[in-house]
């Protein structure tokens, strides 16, 4: 789709990336003066076509919408035009994990331990926050994102880091769901019960996974690298993950121990819940990483050259005028305008105003017709069905009883 193209209420400004079902660009919308920048991620038309990959993308929406967490990327609308569907999201202005462990040099290692601790600590409480996830009536929907790697994991310049992507992510609400025996994800990041296949999987996987990113951050090495489904399933029978340690001295034995619980082989023996991943990494978030602004200023040290860039392109994106926003009323609504009066005429003379009719209260009319045309507004009702009235508005003259007037007393005849 070329660059300017308008897809819904959004222009589409230059494309970012491309994958094998969608391409994300970046895009505006908003009126004139009130221009926002937002990602969007379009299903290419190819992968429309086919019904298998329209209900993966669909399904990647369904999950994503009901998500809402600082360290999960927010969607903002679903949307199709002309059999062209997308997702609009937050633009996250940064880059990904992966681009910024790949900047950090041989002699960061001291630097490795608290930044692993707070980036993988953010991980854990937005996959905690997705976990524990519920759909409007309260059931709890079971999400799994089942591809937690550091491509997957956006940091912003302003240092937040948060989780995309959860086009693979496993949810009771899902249309399609995955066969026994299929793999979704990266292989390095896989954890032992995903590569057995197994049929139910929980959120303790992704924390496997979250395990991994963090082993791989402090010794700056790939912890299992990308190989064959066999050479993977190789690697369950040694179960001996080296401590970080033994890569950087600087990781402490204390921090040994948080991974080699977060790698566990057996869910049972893992963290339970991200909040207690992330709390175990709570004492090792010291030093030169210490909060969001320094991982903000290291993440613009490393890609000086990018950042420029970046804000250039975000500037010019922005600089585009959207649609302007209609004239607003000068007259205060239902009040007559003043009528101009020519030197020497007299002064038009002004009319009381009509009094409004009384408002009577008209018998309520339901049906099931009325309630299937307006579910939500019948699921909101704070009214008793049957009523007439407003809750909280006072009855009309019209339907208030009537009040006998008051019988005269007769007089006393005077008293002589």
């Amino acid at each position: 789709m070329a660059e300017g193209t308008r897809l819904g209420r959004y222009t589409l400004v230059k494309r970012l990336h491309v994958g094998g079902l969608a391409e994300v660009y970046l895009a505006v919308a908003g009126a004139k003066g009130f221009e926002q920048a937002v990602a969007i991620k379009k299903l290419l038309s190819a992968a429309a076509h086919d019904e298998e990959f329209l209900t993966i993308f669909l399904d990647e929406a369904r999950i994503s919408v009901q998500l809402s967490h600082p360290n999960i990327v927010h969607v903002l609308e679903v949307g199709s035009e002309d059999e062209t569907y997308f997702l609009a999201m937050e633009f996250v202005a940064g880059r990904t994990l992966a681009d910024l462990a790949a900047r950090l040099r041989p002699d960061d290692l001291a630097l490795r331990v608290p930044l692993a601790a707070f980036v993988v600590s953010k991980i854990a409480e937005g996959l905690d926050s997705a976990s524990r996830c519920t759909d409007g009536q309260g059931v709890e929907l079971n999400i799994v994102h089942r591809a937690v790697s550091p491509g997957n994991v956006l940091v912003s310049y302003s240092g937040e880091v948060k989780l995309l992507d959860f086009g693979t992510a496993r949810a009771s609400n899902r249309a399609q769901h995955t066969q026994v025996g299929m793999l979704k994800g990266k292989l390095g990041y896989l954890s032992p019960e995903q590569l057995r296949g197994a049929e139910h999987l929980d959120r303790r996987a992704d924390l496997f996974a979250a395990g991994v990113v963090l082993h791989e951050l402090l010794t700056g090495e790939r912890l299992f690298p990308d190989g064959s489904i066999l050479q993977s399933l190789e690697r369950l029978n040694d179960r001996q993950v080296p401590p970080p340690s033994q890569k950087n001295p600087h990781v402490p034995p204390e921090l040994d121990a948080v991974v080699a619980r977060a790698l566990a082989d057996q869910p049972d023996e893992r963290f339970q819940w991200g909040r207690e991943l992330s709390a175990a990494l709570g004492p090792f978030i010291t030093g030169a990483v210490r909060s969001s602004a320094e991982l903000a200023s290291l993440l613009k040290d490393r890609f000086a050259a990018e950042f420029v860039s970046d804000q250039e392109l975000l500037r010019r994106a922005l600089a585009s005028p959207g649609p302007a926003l209609p004239e607003p009323r000068l007259s205060a609504p239902g009040r007559p305008r003043p009528q101009a009066v020519t030197p020497g005429e007299p002064e038009p003379r002004l009319s009381a105003p009509s009094r409004p009719p009384s408002r009577t209260a008209l018998p309520r009319v339901e049906s099931d017709a009325t309630r299937a045309a307006f579910p939500v507004l019948a699921a909101g009702e704070t009214t008793s069905p049957g009523s007439a009235a407003a809750p909280g508005r006072a009855p009309s003259r019209s339907s208030l009883p009537p009040v006998a007037a008051p019988r005269a007393t007769p007089a006393r005849p005077a008293s002589r």
